[in-house]
């Protein structure tokens, strides 16, 4: 399924609309053209191909043939036929990809583009995919609670809204609780299939029971999303740090040889430990820095499932 130029304006013009409207129109549309590009380029089909399988549907019963396995024998068939027939399933044809977003006050930060603009960026590309595919996009807002939730559909009017819904989100809570988003979704329970978790992962990693339980029903990946002055610490002397999330303050000699080190194991400590909480629940993680080339590394990343 590709994706003309002509599909992915739909419903964008600028004839009526206030100078706010008109600015997020503009960016939709400089958007589009970036992840529709990446969408059918190298990456194309990528997640499909890699991830695939994750249900059966029952098609028919057909008669039972050798080898066909004995858990499928559907016998109330078999009882009326008086001969053993069996239930068919294929893959499932369509999935869902869900796109987890987090929109907590953390993500606002960036030295050139922030992360919040990269993870849009990152969700573009992921959604255009899924409809190239006809698969079925969808997306959730959370911060330290569940702020949107747009259900899966399928078609470029879906990835556009999806969009627009996130230019013109405005949270409501700068803190973040991944638990609220994924408690959430186990709640809601939506068809099998591909669950993105997209986040900086800043703090304590105090989700696994519901993670663990999302993965028994979908193909969990996440994305770890952050930007290089948050990992090393740039040298511009005596500076104040402000906690966007917990508004707490702190003053920082970052000239200061020892304080860079301790700074540099405590990133690095924190990396290990993400990474090692993310492969004991068998839930593949990316790392991404806003400066990566996010269409590159999704394709290894993908490639490597």
């Amino acid at each position: 399924m590709s994706i003309s130029k002509q599909e992915a304006f739909i419903g964008l013009s600028d004839e009526g609309h206030s100078k706010d409207e008109i600015a997020i129109i503009k960016k939709i549309q400089k958007l589009t053209i970036r992840a529709r590009l990446a969408a059918e380029g190298s990456f194309s089909g990528k997640y499909r191909s890699h991830l695939k399988g994750n249900g059966m549907v029952f098609e028919e019963v057909k008669e039972y043939s050798f080898g066909d396995e004995v858990k499928n024998i559907d016998w109330n068939v078999t009882a009326r036929m008086n001969q053993p027939y069996s239930k068919r399933f294929v893959e499932e044809r369509e999935l869902s990809f869900i796109i987890l977003l987090d929109v907590s006050g953390s993500q606002e930060f960036g030295s050139g583009q922030s992360k919040k603009d990269y993870c849009l960026e990152v969700a573009a590309m992921l959604a255009f995919s899924a409809v190239k595919n006809a698969d079925r996009a969808g997306l959730l807002l959370f911060s330290d609670e569940v702020e949107c939730y747009l259900p899966p559909a399928k078609g470029v009017r879906q990835v556009l809204h999806m969009l627009r819904t996130v230019l013109r989100h405005k949270s409501r809570s700068q803190k973040t609780d991944i638990q609220v988003a994924l408690n959430f979704m186990n709640k809601i329970k939506p068809s099998r299939g591909i669950i993105c978790l997209v986040s900086d992962f800043l703090y304590p990693a105090n989700f696994s029971i519901p993670l663990s339980l999302m993965a028994k029903q979908h193909k969990v990946i996440a994305l770890a999303v952050n930007e290089a002055k948050e990992l090393q610490l740039p040298k511009l002397g005596l500076m104040c740090f402000s906690d966007i999330e917990s508004e707490q303050t702190m003053l920082v000699d970052t000239s200061s040889v020892e304080f860079k080190e301790q700074y540099a194991k405590n990133v690095q400590r924190h990396k290990k430990e993400l990474s090692q909480f993310f492969v004991g629940l068998n839930i593949p993680l990316l790392f991404l820095d806003t400066h990566d080339d996010y269409s590159k590394k999704l394709n290894v990343f993908f490639k490597k499932l």
